[in-house]
């Protein structure tokens, strides 16, 4: 819960203050407690980075997510 509540706030200041339009986030594959929170938050899978990074000499996959503003304002529009 604090997790989202945090990332929320954050994304919703950079839409609120800025002119980004979309944000966009990396999380390794493996990750599925990162995944879920980006997910609950609104950001959409967009890709699968194959071998795009190494852990302790190993290739890793790394998931690519994204958060376009107009999804965000929609999602709730009291924000």
């Amino acid at each position: 819960g604090i997790g989202t509540a945090a990332v929320g706030l954050a994304v919703s200041k950079i839409f609120r203050e800025t002119p980004i339009r979309k944000l966009t986030a990396l999380v390794h594959d493996a990750n599925t407690a990162s995944c879920r929170l980006l997910e609950r938050l609104g950001f959409r899978r967009e890709g699968l980075l194959r071998e795009h990074f190494l852990i302790n000499g190993e290739p890793a996959n790394e998931v690519f997510f994204g958060l376009l503003r107009r999804e965000w304002d929609a999602s709730a529009p009291d924000r």
